[in-house]
């Protein structure tokens, strides 16, 4: 760009043996001006021409940066950004290669957002998203009410709007949160069996800490702690920001849980990126850890839409380590409900997100760049008609809650 910059205007000039030497520079043929006089070129000429040098040089520069700033595979579960260091990155991505994949173009992809798991790492996503919350800020619900963005669930329909009503913004996945924490039969005797402020909870995966601090101030405000760990910094760092005594927030690992043995009572996963296609190494390092962590006859409660299948493989797994089953539910369809519901909020939100980006009205790269951004935006919530929310109507994905309890040894 900067060659053809500099090409331009040089050929503009009136002497055409100057300006031809300095067009053989910009175009590599040459090292320098050579033989042309500076007071022949005169000082506006002699600027820009340094100006266009720069230029060059910092392009040079940007050119073999930026494509390390794929904001798909190269942030990790430290990453905590702000407002100007999202805004950075996403103005890298969409002026470099990782946003003109060719996959990226076809119009399958612009509906749906489907993306292979091999084109990104989860600890990059999160640690994007994270940011793009942050920077989001407060945005506006239908109802005019200002809200932040801090449940990062899909969630399920309010049946008769209990107990979320349509005034509550993320009423969806508040009522995720409050089913899978107080829909099993066991776990409610469980609880209530044991003396005030003795029960104690863990979830893996927390995100923001919104679940946990919804459980633990309204479902089971009598609960003595609830542990919330997630693998990314910036989840945690919001996490701490709710002022609840009874939310503790850990940054840690699901296969390596910083908990003694035999110390929780109930542990939670809702809606965590694990066993998305198989019972891999990964999920059995953290079932494993559940073992150890849990009190014999505690309990562990899983919400998530996977593939239908995995949950029967999770089944068996669980059972073969020790689990006995204490309850199901299937919501795939409230789910779908749910996205339908969802999906006029989703669309505002993801409008005033991008008012937030000044590369999105870029001319050229602009456009196209947002476009491949909604995309992989809707598809992450699930939105009607994207992938993720097509395997949930087909019944390829099921969105399930799962009751299991540590046998008594």
């Amino acid at each position: 760009l900067a060659q053809a910059i500099l090409i331009q205007e040089v050929s503009r000039w009136p002497t055409p043996q100057y300006s031809q030497r300095v067009i053989h520079m910009a175009q590599g043929s040459a090292d320098d001006v050579g033989d042309v006089p500076a007071a022949r070129l005169g000082w506006p000429k002699r600027a820009f021409l340094t100006l266009a040098f720069f230029i060059q040089v910092i392009m040079c520069l940007v050119a073999w940066a930026l494509p390390k700033a794929d904001f798909l595979s190269a942030l990790s579960n430290d990453s905590i950004l702000g407002p100007w260091a999202t805004q950075a990155i996403v103005t890298s991505y969409c002026i470099t290669p990782g946003s003109w994949r060719p996959s990226f173009s076809n119009e399958h992809f612009l509906e749906t957002g489907e993306l292979d798991e091999a084109e990104y790492a989860k600890a990059s996503i999160y640690a994007l998203l994270y940011g793009l919350y942050s920077s989001a800020g407060e945005v506006r619900h239908m109802n005019g009410e200002l809200y932040e963005f801090t449940f990062n669930t899909w969630g399920i329909h309010n049946v008769d709007d209990v107990p979320y009503g349509p005034e509550e913004p993320q009423r969806h996945g508040k009522a995720a949160y409050h089913k899978l924490a107080s829909s099993f039969g066991q776990v409610q005797e469980y609880i209530r069996s044991k003396p005030e402020n003795s029960v104690s909870f863990l979830e893996i995966g927390c995100g923001t800490g919104a679940g946990g601090n919804l459980i633990s101030s309204e479902v089971w405000p009598s609960l003595q702690v609830y542990n919330a760990l997630d693998m990314q910094a910036a989840g945690i760092a919001k996490c701490r920001s709710w002022g609840n005594p009874k939310l503790n927030c850990v940054h840690g690992n699901g296969q390596s849980l910083p908990f003694e043995n035999r110390s929780v009572d109930i542990v939670i996963i809702n809606e965590a990126h694990i066993a998305e296609s198989s019972i891999g190494s990964e999920e059995r390092a953290v079932f494993a850890e559940l073992v150890r962590v849990l009190k014999p006859g505690g309990f562990f409660l899983w919400g998530n839409a996977i593939p239908t299948r995995i949950w029967r493989a999770g089944e068996a797994h669980l059972s073969s380590i020790g689990f006995e089953q204490c309850g199901s539910f299937n919501h795939t369809r409230s789910a779908v409900i749910a996205r339908d519901q969802d999906h006029e909020r989703v669309k505002l939100y993801l409008e005033q997100l991008y008012a937030r980006f000044w590369i999105f009205e870029a001319p050229v790269v602009g456009g196209r760049c947002k476009a491949v951004c909604d995309a992989l935006l809707r598809n992450f919530f699930r939105d009607v008609g994207t992938d993720l929310y097509q395997r949930m109507v087909t019944g390829y994905d099921s969105y399930m809650h799962q009751c299991h309890r540590l046998a008594v040894a």
